[in-house]
């Protein structure tokens, strides 16, 4: 495995002294001028057109926190409602106290 990382940070170094390289030559030695800046588009209506209630910061939080409950929501059930797997050599939750007593 120790060589592998040998060869991926290898590979890392080279592409990054190679990024600056690029860069570098791109600023001082570029032949070409800059080219021009592309024009923004205009919106075709303003804030105004728009529905009041995105204004507001809590109709924003609710579509966050309904997000992240659809993402994480069955990894945190699973964990909470189901047994985490027994690892070899290590006691279940208070078994440790019921031999004791």
């Amino acid at each position: 495995m120790l060589p592998w990382v040998g060869i991926g940070g290898t590979l890392l170094f080279i592409s990054g002294m190679l990024y600056m390289v690029n860069l570098a030559l791109t600023l001082w030695a570029s032949r070409q001028p800059a080219p021009a800046v592309p024009e923004f588009a205009e919106a075709i209506s303003g804030p105004e057109d728009g529905p009041a209630f995105l204004d507001r910061l809590r109709p924003w939080l609710a579509v966050a926190v309904v997000m992240l409950m659809i993402a994480y929501g069955p990894t945190l059930a699973r964990l909470v409602f189901h047994r985490l797997p027994q690892r070899a050599g290590l006691p279940e939750c208070g078994e440790g106290e019921r031999r004791a007593g």
